[in-house]
């Protein structure tokens, strides 16, 4: 079974390392971001090498709304690890 994680603060720095490092350990991964100009170029640079492990989702999780946006339109998205502001990761209690 393929893993799927989600990552906050995907377009860039940390967030698009850790998106990298998922990818390159063979998960798909949830793209967060409120930047979505950025997040979409970081994700089609992405596609290049993992043509079907990212999924961009412009979202700015500050804002509780849009949160419950995203989440009830992407319900069918399992998350098995999560990559919050890029830098923690929880679930499961596995450490990296």
């Amino acid at each position: 079974m393929t893993m799927t994680a989600l990552v906050t603060g995907a377009a860039r720095g940390i967030g698009l390392a850790t998106t990298r490092q998922f990818l390159d350990e063979g998960w798909r991964v949830a793209m967060i971001d409120r930047d979505a100009e950025a997040l979409d170029a970081a994700a089609a640079e992405l596609a290049e090498v993992h043509p079907d492990g990212a999924r961009p989702l412009a979202c700015d999780v500050s804002d509780p709304d849009a949160v419950t946006v995203m989440t009830v339109s992407y319900t069918h998205l399992r998350a098995h690890e999560t990559g919050r502001n890029g830098g923690w990761r929880g679930g499961g209690g596995k450490k990296r």
